[in-house]
């Protein structure tokens, strides 16, 4: 019995002993599954995922309570291998949610240096005023700098991971700027390139910008990303295209355009100007303008740029020299132009050849007779004041011969209205040849010419009738007809015969038609006893 008994004793010891250690071990297995709950709540401040950690938290806590539980109130606790499989896995998932917090806290700090670093780098690429667009190789947005999101209107992180091309690259070049990127990261050797072509902002508004792509690479040499470094040159297109149409507008005028500084260097003319002097724009540019104008022409240009900062438009007449030395009337504009850092003075020069051509007709009609060609009842009046006021201020001399073609009718009424006209205009030749060039020959009317005679005294007046008769008996061959016109011819001098035109004029006419009644084919000086006109 008493050995019987003994050995009963001892085996509940055993017993005893071995639900006290199963015990243990699950309590402890409870703690480690406390302390893996509270490291899962310390994941919250890492990942910010604050109900996910306390679920499992509290899964957690659950099951060290229910461990706890079973323990003390279990009538059949778990055997000691049991326990210690339970304290091994509570041992396991404690070092497990350890490590996971350590790789988390490790993934979190890296993560935070990454930003500083991108946001240090951001902080310098920011102040660079252009845009920069990172992209990985397969096009899509990781990273763009202020002036980049501001170029396409939207925040940085609503882009992130967009496909750049697809989203903000004009449709009408997306496949050449794809095209392009793709081959700068499948070369091997090629670091950067550069391209051009159009974004598009959120707006859909397109923008023409310059890009310079740099490979980025990592430790190995495999393509990580492109770097895209852009400006947006928008205005300066528009800029270039606005001047050049507005240079081929300015080259399809006829007028010759030219833009100088104010000292007057040339920084612009246009191919009529070009075409006009023979050299091409470019040898114009770099020039002084004074050089394309006459000595006279320059001096009046200085005294044009002096009132220009004053008035800002001016013009004036000169003239200017073409490629084969003719000189080009012309009238030459000038506007002052400024925009607060420079000034330019913009020339306008109008060729007003044909200008000059039809006032130069004009004032010839005006003052000249039509079939003859010389001056007219007008142009003697004005020759007769200046002729006589000179006369007048210095005491000299001057004369006045009227002439009649004495049988003119007669050859108008036989030989017709031509042939009588071209009698005219050969007696026109002939006077005119035979007197000098201060001398005013004149067609009064019909057959009678006036010749207007400066320092001439009644002696070479005398003279200069005589040659005017020897002329009209030369013998004229006219349209196969021999004519020997002669002419009769009357003679006042001033301020003898009379102080005014008038009183000249009436005087040698009244001496013509003596002369006439004399017999004609002679001259006659005025005397006042003549009668002033006789009938023919």
């Amino acid at each position: 019995m008493t050995l019987l008994g003994g050995t009963t004793t001892g085996s509940a010891a055993i017993v005893v002993d071995a639900q006290t250690i199963s015990q243990i071990i699950l309590y402890a297995a409870a703690v480690l599954q406390i302390a893996a709950a509270i490291v899962a709540l310390l994941f919250i401040p890492l990942s910010g995922k604050r109900w996910f950690w306390i679920l499992i938290a509290a899964a957690l806590l659950l099951q060290s309570w229910r461990r706890i539980v079973l323990t003390l109130y279990a009538p059949t606790p778990e055997t000691l291998s049991e326990a210690i499989t339970a304290l091994g896995v509570s041992a396991m998932l404690l070092a497990g949610v350890i490590g996971l917090r350590a790789l988390l806290v490790t993934e979190t700090r890296e993560s935070k240096r990454l930003k500083s670093a991108i946001v240090r780098s951001s902080r310098y690429v920011n102040w660079v005023e252009a845009m920069i667009v990172y992209l990985d190789p397969e096009g899509k947005i990781t990273w763009m700098n202020a002036e980049a999101c501001m170029a396409v209107g939207c925040d940085l992180y609503d882009v992130l991971g967009m496909d750049w091309f697809e989203t903000f690259v004009s449709r009408r070049v997306r496949d050449r700027a794809r095209t392009g990127f793709a081959e700068l990261v499948e070369s091997e050797d090629a670091d950067d390139a550069y391209v051009e072509y159009a974004f598009v902002d959120m707006s859909g508004e397109e923008h023409e910008a310059v890009w310079h792509r740099r490979v980025l690479r990592d430790d190995e040499g495999e393509v990580v990303g492109i770097r895209s470094a852009g400006i947006d040159v928008t205005d300066r297109k528009r800029m270039e295209e606005e001047l050049s149409f507005r240079s081929m507008l300015l080259d399809q005028t006829s007028e010759c355009v030219l833009a100088t500084d104010l000292e007057g260097t040339i920084v612009y003319a246009n191919e009529a100007l070009s075409s006009l002097k023979g050299v091409v724009q470019e040898g114009l540019v770099g020039t002084d303008i004074h050089d394309l104008l006459s000595q006279q022409g320059a001096r009046d240009l200085d005294a044009l740029l002096g009132i220009l900062p004053t008035a800002g438009s001016a013009s004036m007449e000169t003239s200017v020299t073409s490629g084969d030395d003719k000189a080009v009337p012309i009238e030459l504009r000038a506007h002052l132009m400024a925009d607060g850092t420079s000034s330019v003075v913009v020339f306008v020069a109008v060729d007003v050849t044909q200008r000059k051509d039809a006032e130069k007709t004009i004032r010839h009609m005006a003052y000249h007779d039509d079939l003859t060609g010389l001056p007219n009842r007008s142009l003697l009046v004005d020759r007769a004041e200046m002729v006589l006021g000179h006369a007048r201020r210095h005491q000299e001399p001057a004369s006045l011969i009227f002439v009649d073609v004495d049988n003119l009718k007669c050859i108008n009424d036989t030989l017709g209205h031509a042939l009588a006209d071209e009698v005219l205009k050969t007696l026109a030749k002939r006077l005119t040849a035979a007197f000098r060039d201060g001398d005013t020959i004149a067609r009064f009317g019909g057959d009678e010419f006036v010749i207007l005679l400066p320092y001439t005294n009644a002696e070479a007046a005398g003279r200069a009738a005589q040659k005017i008769l020897d002329l009209g008996r030369e013998k004229l061959t006219i349209l196969g007809e021999e004519i020997e016109p002669k002419m009769s011819v009357g003679v006042s001098v001033y301020p003898r015969d009379g102080d005014d035109l008038d009183r000249l004029l009436a005087g040698a006419d009244a001496a013509m038609y003596a002369a006439k009644r004399g017999g004609r084919d002679q001259f006659r000086f005025f005397s006042a006893r003549e009668p002033e006109s006789v009938p023919e």
